[in-house]
């Protein structure tokens, strides 16, 4: 089987394994089968294993994943939130 893992041999990562991706994302490997579940990162099964394109995991840190649960991303533009004082 091939080894992914980056190497002198081969610098550049084509498929992560699924802890290659948290570790990436900085978010546990728990939410990255979450997101390959709902659809929302491709991947490519090989047996058992779930791989991910490195492009992909790129193109999401490009784009500002991972964001915090609850809170939609806020535009450059967009105003801070005013917070209630007693």
């Amino acid at each position: 089987m091939k080894n992914h893992t980056k190497t002198p041999e081969n610098p550049a990562i084509e498929l992560l394994t699924v802890a290659e991706a948290a570790r990436l994302l900085r978010v546990s490997g728990q939410c990255v089968y979450h997101m390959v579940w709902r659809g929302e990162m491709p991947h490519v099964r090989v047996a058992s294993r779930i791989l991910i394109h490195r492009a992909v995991i790129d193109g999401m840190l490009a784009k500002g994943y991972p964001r915090p649960v609850g809170r939609p991303a806020r535009s450059k533009t967009q105003a801070p939130a005013k917070t209630l004082t007693a």
